[in-house]
């Protein structure tokens, strides 16, 4: 009898903030969520001045680190949307993921973080609180939208 159903194939691959659009050529970094709350998937984070081992929502006082990768945490916890406090976080410094955008952006666009929510924009935007990251969006979507970015960060 043939398999024919994969968990994790791209028929059956859930899309969502933090999740890998394409697996080559890919690199993220384990830091910790010590920012005493929730982290959500697929934000760009910054280094903590108190821990280069931590993260927190990016907000344009540090440098930008990566974005967060979605995890699913057992084999029940489908539903989870972030990383709770003192959770290791998987952090993209290179590759694809989906991203909530803050407003409508075009393929081949180069992506700012925003400094305020730590999600992205395109670098055309007439917000002034952004910060520019190396990043490009692979696809287009309107505002509230998943996008895909592409990311490629110095090793650290």
């Amino acid at each position: 009898m043939a398999i024919t159903d994969y968990y994790g194939t791209e028929t059956d691959k859930e899309l969502g903030e933090g999740v890998l659009g394409e697996y080559p050529d890919t690199q993220a970094d384990t830091k910790a969520n010590t920012t005493g709350g929730y982290l959500d998937f697929g934000v760009g984070v910054q280094l903590t001045s108190a821990n280069e081992n931590a993260v927190e929502v990016y907000d344009g006082t540090g440098t930008f680190y990566g974005i967060t990768l979605a995890q699913k945490f057992g084999d029940t916890d489908y539903d989870a949307v972030g990383y709770e406090d003192n959770m290791p976080v998987a952090v993209l410094r290179k590759g694809t993921v989906w991203v909530k955008v803050l407003e409508e952006v075009t393929a081949g666009e180069m992506v700012v973080a925003d400094d305020t929510t730590g999600l992205f924009r395109p670098a055309s935007t007439a917000e002034t609180l952004i910060h520019a990251i190396n990043g490009q969006f692979k696809t287009s979507a309107g505002a509230d939208e998943l996008a895909l970015v592409e990311i490629i960060l110095p090793n650290k």
